[in-house]
């Protein structure tokens, strides 16, 4: 996925879908901060959370997201199971920790902050 792909399905879930399903998850403290944490480690650092996180809704600071910018972002984070509730944990593993492809998906982000700001994509012909 690239990033407007990315950003368009976060924007639908935070603008047209229901959190209420998942109500007790996202607004328990515990489980925002494994959130952040699983985002926080797929991204690299606290930093780099926080560059995906003003990408994806405009604010730097998850004290600031609403309930559906929470339900958006746990969807972005985790999987969910046959019956609609996100998977916390990795079965094989057993570690907390965000589905598979979210490092690709924040790399898809990254790529897309340092075209913006006129990097030069690596070994691009300089005119």
């Amino acid at each position: 996925m690239n990033f407007e792909q990315i950003k368009n399905r976060f924007d639908e879930l935070t603008n047209t879908l229901d959190y209420s399903k998942a109500a007790n998850a996202i607004t328990n403290d515990g489980l925002r901060n494994a959130c952040k944490g699983a985002l926080q480690k797929a991204c690299g650092g606290e930093a780099n959370r926080k560059l995906v996180t003003i990408a994806l809704t405009g604010k730097s600071s998850t004290k600031d997201f609403s309930l559906n910018e929470w339900y958006a972002l746990f969807c972005f984070v985790f999987p969910k199971d046959k019956q609609g509730q996100f998977i916390f944990k990795n079965p094989v593993t057993d570690k907390w920790e965000g589905r598979p492809e979210l490092t690709a998906w924040c790399g898809a982000i990254f790529t897309h902050l340092a075209e913006q700001e006129g990097q030069i994509k690596m070994f691009e012909a300089v005119p």
